[in-house]
């Protein structure tokens, strides 16, 4: 861990607004406490959803999973809080748009709102933000993206 006195060294300004940095050499590093950021935190090249004030919406990347398709039906399993995203009809029962075409042709997320049922059966308090990422998982020819909660 660093010193204060090595953290103060560390954000000395040399006057000009500018800030000098200093290089400690060390023998050893205790990695003791520290955790490992998931990749998933930093990319957007993965499947996610974000639930936040009582909405839900998926990126891009989730909706190419299931072939740019505007309906999906919302699996979740309160025990291991995961989501399930399946492609579905408009006219299915639990059918959600969860995307749309614009007047370019280009395919764009739709907020969900009234997300209160995920968060009651994932028993969340509804003021906690959460992100999950997902993966595509395929039995027979049906598509799914399971989303598993990494914050």
């Amino acid at each position: 861990m660093m010193s204060s006195k090595f953290q103060e060294m560390f954000t000395h300004s040399v006057g000009n607004g500018m800030v000098c940095y200093v290089e400690q050499k060390v023998d050893n590093f205790d990695f003791n406490g520290f955790e490992i950021v998931a990749h998933e935190m930093f990319s957007n090249a993965f499947p996610a959803v974000k639930l936040k004030n009582g909405s839900a919406v998926f990126n891009i990347h989730a909706i190419r999973m299931l072939d740019e398709c505007s309906h999906i039906q919302i699996f979740v399993h309160p025990q291991k809080k995961s989501l399930i995203a399946k492609s579905c009809r408009k006219d299915v029962d639990g059918s959600l748009q969860w995307s749309r075409v614009d007047k370019h042709g280009k395919i764009l997320p739709i907020k969900i709102t009234g997300a209160a049922p995920i968060y009651d059966a994932m028993q969340w308090d509804e003021n906690t933000n959460v992100k999950m990422s997902g993966a595509l998982d395929k039995c027979g020819n049906e598509k799914m993206v399971v989303f598993h909660r990494y914050n």
